[in-house]
């Protein structure tokens, strides 16, 4: 799955231990969605319905 540099950024932010969950759950939806860049916005779309 490719990340935009943003997208990878945000993520290189999230603590370690839950980092590989969320690259996983992100990509796991992009594919579900057809997707096949993963980029900021999904990344802020996804923390929001989150609640972060």
């Amino acid at each position: 799955m490719e990340w935009t540099a943003e997208a990878l950024e945000m993520l290189n932010r999230v603590p370690g231990f839950v980092r590989n969950l969320v690259r996983g759950h992100m990509e796991a939806n992009s594919r579900k969605e057809g997707k096949t860049k993963i980029t900021l916005e999904m990344m802020l779309e996804a923390r929001k319905k989150m609640g972060m």
